[in-house]
């Protein structure tokens, strides 16, 4: 699966005599982006005599073959997002669903459509109808949304207990986790 193509390298940090180099590709003709996966042939490049900035030819084989139906410049069998375009392909939750047409971005289990917080870091706890978490809904800088500083500590304290609260009711974590967790915001530096 895949054919050969010769491949300029230009060579960016070479050790003369070594056949190890950190590369720049030119794109062949009729690739919009350099995919490889194999290993070229140090036997069909000649490296002798060549420096930073100079360009060495090899032939490289096993280029896949395909097609890029959405233009995005990534090839259908490595396109996280084959039906959309996803130059970058970009996967914020990491789950092989590219950003462009993944359904939860975050990966928090609140579609994007529902997610207040659309960038949840992984493995918090979150509020499961807005995808938000303690540190979203109250963060220490400020009240969510606003650029002013909570008015006093007691305000931002008064955020997480009731918060808190709400996650207790919700059985989203227990009353000895939301003790830790007031005990941790009267102690922290907010505002």
């Amino acid at each position: 699966m895949g054919h050969a193509d010769l491949v300029t390298f230009v060579i960016t940090d070479f050790v003369n005599g070594s056949t190890q180099c950190e590369v720049t590709e030119s794109v062949p003709p009729g690739y919009s982006d350099f995919y490889y996966s194999g290993a070229f042939d140090a036997d069909r490049c000649l490296f002798t005599g060549l420096g930073n900035g100079q360009s060495l030819s090899c032939i490289v084989s096993n280029f896949p073959d395909g097609e890029d139906s959405d233009g995005d410049g990534a090839l259908n069998e490595f396109d996280n997002c084959p039906g959309v375009p996803n130059s970058g392909q970009e996967d914020f939750d990491v789950d092989g669903v590219g950003d462009t047409c993944d359904s939860d971005t975050d990966g928090d289990g609140v579609d994007n459509a529902s997610d207040l917080c659309p960038l949840t870091e992984d493995l918090v706890v979150l509020d499961p109808a807005t995808g938000c978490s303690l540190d979203q809904i109250c963060p220490c800088d400020g009240p969510a949304g606003s650029d002013l500083p909570w008015p006093s500590s007691n305000d931002y304290v008064g955020c997480v207990k009731d918060t808190t609260k709400a996650f207790v009711d919700l059985g989203i974590i227990s009353a000895e986790e939301k003790k830790q967790l007031d005990k941790e915001a009267k102690d922290a530096s907010c505002p």
